[in-house]
């Protein structure tokens, strides 16, 4: 730890102040976020237009993500090999992520609308020195729209060959210095091949203001969701010896404000969030195969979290950029359930938990065209020993207008689940927590003004993660796991054209006698090209490709998926100033593959929307 903290205070103490960047990303303080980080903005999830965030953030850089289970089933998505609970989401700041659920944590992107949102920012890495417990892999940082200076709306709506509709509005009002903006969406779509189906309705209120120098802000979200899924690992529609369905009601609520200093050397910030997620799941049994029989099972959750964070930043002309701070966060969870051995199990838990931090972070310009950046946090959990965690990050530009390279080291920590901790058939009270750390290197160059090529190395170590041990019957802490890989991405604007490309190599290491993990492709790749004409018409063809890769079930075992590639093609032409009509073709050639066992992919859907802005 010498040398770590060494490294950081060097830094700290060194420490140009960088340009606040345009966007707005909870994942660095003081810096633009690495070039290794993708950030969409309300114009790339329009133009890609699916009607959920996990196909948007699918083809981004070092992300995997899809549903296992269909439609209906839960989201996967990970970071550069790591498991989907490893990152930290956040929802206008706050971390959203479920620690009671079956899966350790992770947030389930079903809940959000792509047409509500205003800009996702993908941070890969440990980012625990920046955003504490959770960031073990990277950070998703989700920001919803704002109001406008101008009275203004809009209304779209979509439907599928599957019956499937997508509808959504937005409302902003000015008000003074600020505004209101409203807005709903609602989702209903079945699946016949999948025999999976999703019904989604959502809200947002969105409020801002100004009080002299200080904006003001505020949030109100609501999702409420209803599915229908064979259960994951059963084998899905083709090879589910139980052919009933698991059945999943529930809701998302967030309720944030937060007061941020705009003018002045100093500037204080202050934000509070509280959010709650409802789940009742009613899950069949998944008969005995390959591997044994899992019983049936009903919950009824509830997870409550309060987060405070208070933090303020000092900007020293050119020469220097620091931030500190504090934050809180209260998590409770309680459940009632039953589990069917043949005779009924109650598996009620009811567990809390307070962690505070302190952190500071600093950038500077010690030469031209060189930029270093230092973080540290210390975390205390309750009844848990304080964590320290680091992160340094450097970026070069070796000439004007030539490429820039950089590098970073960072550490992440991860509390156990308080599933994990608390669910009565499994329970260990006594895990530690899972930690990580991140090398990275790079090289990027800018192509104009708006254009950027970027090539990473990474190379992540995971230590003491926690696992379900068969014959001890509860979760364990076990050896760690080597991910290192390269990404290349490309986002290319060329005149009326634009390009955005990414492909990347993954080398997965586990401990020997170990089983292969899941879901984890060699090789990934995307590419986005669009068109666009004067008279408003947008023409555009998106690729999603991925190697073979592992996965498991039930009545299969431990099983190989191929690979795939598939083609999507979408057009929206302009009726009038304000009215436009598009037409979209997924999986245009129909390839067959599944992405997890036994549920085939969408095969070739056409769907056909209008819209109105005003």
């Amino acid at each position: 730890m010498t040398v770590r903290f060494a490294i950081a205070a060097a830094t700290l103490l060194a420490a140009p102040a960088f340009a606040q960047p345009d966007v707005v990303v909870s994942a660095a303080r003081t810096a633009p976020p690495a070039p290794s980080a993708t950030v969409l903005d309300r114009g790339d999830l329009a133009a890609i237009n699916t009607p959920s965030l996990t196909d948007t953030l699918s083809r981004a850089s070092g992300v995997r993500a899809f549903r296992k289970g269909g439609l209906g089933g839960s989201t996967y998505l990970a970071l550069r090999g790591g498991e989907p609970n490893f990152t930290a989401v956040l929802l206008e700041g706050a971390l959203v992520t479920d620690p009671t659920n079956t899966q350790g944590g992770g947030f389930d992107l079903s809940q959000l609308s792509p047409h509500l949102v205003e800009q996702v920012a993908i941070v890969p890495g440990a980012l625990s020195a920046v955003q504490g417990a959770e960031a073990l892999s990277g950070v998703v940082d989700i920001r919803l729209r704002s109001p406008g200076e101008t009275l203004a709306g809009d209304l779209s709506a979509d439907f599928d060959t599957d019956g499937g509709s997508d509808l959504a509005g937005t409302l902003s009002v000015p008000i003074g210095d600020g505004g209101i903006l409203l807005g709903a969406n609602r989702y209903d779509r079945f699946s016949e091949k999948q025999q999976s189906g999703l019904e989604r309705t959502q809200f947002i209120g969105r409020a801002t203001a100004s009080a002299g120098p200080v904006a003001l802000g505020a949030t109100a979200l609501r999702s409420d969701h209803d599915r229908s899924a064979f259960p994951e690992d059963s084998g899905g529609v083709l090879l589910a010896a139980n052919r009933e369905r698991e059945q999943r009601e529930g809701s998302f609520t967030l309720m944030a404000v937060d007061a941020v200093a705009t003018e002045g050397a100093l500037r204080p910030e202050l934000r509070a969030s509280w959010s709650r997620t409802d789940a009742q799941i009613d899950t069949p049994a998944i008969f005995a195969g390959m591997f044994d029989a899992v019983p049936a099972l009903t919950s009824d959750t509830r997870f409550d979290r309060y987060q405070a964070d208070a933090a303020i930043r000092w900007d020293a002309g050119q020469i220097l950029s620091v931030a500190a701070g504090a934050g809180f966060v209260r998590e409770t969870g309680d459940s009632e359930g039953m589990v069917d051995f043949g005779m009924m199990v109650p598996t009620a838990f009811d567990i809390s938990r307070e962690r505070v931090g302190v952190f500071a972070e600093a950038t500077t310009v010690p030469v031209e065209r060189l930029a270093l950046t230092g973080s540290v946090r210390m975390d205390d959990p309750e009844d848990l020993s304080a964590e320290w965690t680091f992160r340094t990050a450097a970026e070069w530009q070796l000439a004007l207008a030539g490429p820039s390279v950089f590098a970073s080291y960072a550490e992440g920590y991860r509390l156990p689940s308080l599933f994990a901790l608390a669910y009565p058939l499994l329970a260990n009270p006594d895990l530690r927590p899972e930690r990580s750390r991140t090398w990275e290197a790079g090289i990027s160059q800018m192509v104009g003004t708006r254009s950027r090529v970027t090539l990473t190395y990474f190379d992540t170590r995971y230590t003491d993660l926690i696992d379900f041990d068969p014959a001890q019957f509860t979760n364990v802490n076990r050896a760690g796991v080597d991910t290192r890989g390269t990404e290349a991405k490309a986002d290319l604007y060329l005149g009326p054209w634009s390009i955005r490309g990414t492909v990347s190599w993954l080398d997965v290491d586990v401990p020997p006698g170990t089983p292969s993990l899941r879901s984890r492709p060699e090789w990934q790749g995307s590419l986005y090209v669009s068109r666009a004409w004067q008279n408003g018409v947008n023409l555009a063809l998106s690729l999603l490709g991925a190697s073979e890769s592992v996965d498991s079930s039930i009545p299969t075992g431990v099983t190989e998926l191929g690979g795939f590639v598939t083609v999507d093609a979408a057009a929206e032409v302009p009726v009038t100033d304000r009215l436009f009509v598009r037409a979209q073709l997924r999986n245009l050639f129909d390839e067959t593959y599944q992405e997890s066992v036994g549920v085939p992919a969408l095969g070739i859907t056409a769907s056909i929307g209008a819209g109105v802005r005003f």
